[in-house]
């Protein structure tokens, strides 16, 4: 069991050095104006509602792998399932099927629309922000301009459309 406890302490190590670029991009930013009941940004709840809305098809997925006897396979079947998803809607239409549905668009700060390397790098810091008791994710609670730990990792912003 060694090697394996040497590759615990290497992925909480990365966990915590990815934990700490994001605290220290977050920290080193440009402060923006204070968010308002107006702001263009979409906000905690809206966005943990798409992201239940988006993880729905992965949950069934998961527990018919299990149900079929495939248990082992299954973190692997759904990371690839979930980059897929997530990474292509990203680039090809800025959104999810729940984000879509709930009136919401992921751009770059420059307000530029999201490319495979970005889409990539946010995908990353979804995965790390659901990993760590989905601290990143709660983030967006507390950041002015809503963003979780998948922006500040992507240089993205998830704003509210006027259509769905």
């Amino acid at each position: 069991d060694q090697p394996r406890a040497a590759l615990e302490i290497i992925a909480v190590g990365l966990l915590a050095m990815l934990l700490m670029v994001v605290i220290v991009r977050a920290i080193q930013a440009p402060a923006p104006p204070p968010a308002t009941s107006d702001s263009p940004y979409g906000g905690f709840w809206v966005r943990a509602v798409a992201l239940v809305v988006d993880y729905i098809p992965l949950y069934v997925v998961g527990i018919l792998l299990a149900v079929i006897g495939l248990g082992p396979i299954t973190v692997p079947v759904l990371l690839g399932a979930g980059f897929v998803y997530f990474v292509g809607l990203w680039v090809v239409t800025g959104r999810t099927f729940g984000m879509r549905v709930l009136g919401l668009r992921v751009i770059r700060e420059n307000g530029g629309d999201v490319t495979l390397t970005v889409a990539t790098r946010r995908f990353v810091g979804l995965f790390l922000g659901v990993a760590c008791l989905f601290i990143g994710v709660v983030w967006v609670a507390f950041d002015a301009r809503k963003r979780g730990w998948a922006d500040l990792f992507s240089g993205t912003v998830v704003v509210r459309t006027a259509t769905h």
